[in-house]
């Protein structure tokens, strides 16, 4: 027969021919491959950084929110329409003096309040809470990221596993161990007591009254 060059593609359809088996497990750990590779790295990333899936999207909001309000911070500085809260206040003041002005107010203990304007004092206050624009002041920072290293170490060599806290659990073993024992002596003697008086003879109990 005529020899020909082993190429990728020949190694390829010979294997596809004569070993159909090793090249369809190969096949489905390439498309495994795939999806966990980047599944662990996705890990490898949150362990870095010291968060949970959970707190990595709550991050992840709160970055966008933090970024939504700088921007229109920012923006109502440059365009003078900022609402701070002593601006709210004096507002509300003034209203609370004009509604105690008026006739038509329930008193209470906490002064003068309009009899039907719940419901629009809410909305009103809902409405002053979207509108109102306040320095979200500097980015957050995650308490339990410690650092790459102490980060894995966390991991690899969890707290609840060291020398320090597997003593302070032996010692709260042996407090509650202590508190039991001593509620079990007590119940005894308080038991041993009943029966005492349980086993005494009427006469001999009315006796000790008299």
């Amino acid at each position: 027969g005529q020899e020909t060059k082993a190429t990728l593609f020949v190694v390829f359809q010979y294997l596809l021919y004569r070993r159909f088996e090793i090249m369809a497990n190969l096949f489905f750990l390439i498309v495994m491959s795939c999806v966990l590779v980047p599944f662990f790295g996705y890990h490898l990333w949150l362990t870095a950084f010291g968060m949970t899936t959970n707190e990595h999207f709550k991050w992840k909001q709160i970055r966008k929110w933090h970024k939504q309000e700088t921007k229109r911070y920012k923006q109502a500085i440059k365009d003078g329409t900022i609402i701070t809260l002593s601006n709210q206040q004096e507002q509300k003041k003034k209203k609370n003096d004009h509604v105690a002005g008026s006739d038509n107010v329930d008193v209470g203990c906490t002064g003068a309040v309009p009899s039907t304007t719940n419901d629009t004092n809410q909305e009103e206050e809902e409405e002053w809470k979207e509108g109102c624009i306040m320095d979200p002041g500097p980015f957050p920072k995650n308490i339990y990221n410690r650092g790459i290293v102490e980060n894995f170490m966390e991991v690899i060599f969890p707290r609840s596993l060291r020398k320090d806290a597997l003593e302070r659990y032996e010692a709260s073993l042996r407090q509650q161990q202590e508190q039991s024992s001593s509620t079990t002596s007590s119940a005894s003697a308080m038991d041993k007591q009943q029966q005492q008086h349980d086993a005494t003879p009427l006469y001999v109990q009315q006796t000790r009254k008299e």
